[in-house]
């Protein structure tokens, strides 16, 4: 029953990852499409960066971006726990 309940958790915190992950993902996309449309010099915005050298161009995410997606995973865990709090309330009221 333990190793249930922990893997549940790990799976919620996976879920919050892959939820910021997404929302990053579609992020790069534009950057992308502005990077391949308009050529600009290299930049960074807080999530992800893009490198031009003569060699090659590089576009990639950032530690802050990566700190997002385990921000996201950890804002599910607090949601699970209110959600069990929130059912031991209803709980009790209904006994």
């Amino acid at each position: 029953m333990a190793a249930g309940k922990q893997l549940g958790i790990f799976l919620r915190f996976a879920y919050g990852g892959l939820k910021g992950f997404i929302w990053i993902s579609m992020i790069y996309m534009a950057v992308a499409a502005t990077v391949i449309a308009l050529h600009p010099e290299a930049f960074s915005i807080y999530i992800i960066e893009y490198i031009k050298t003569p060699e090659y161009s590089k576009l990639s995410i950032t530690l802050f971006g990566y700190l997002l997606m385990v921000f996201n995973g950890i804002l599910e865990l607090v949601k699970l726990r209110n959600e069990k709090i929130k059912n031991r309330r209803r709980r009790k009221k209904n006994e």
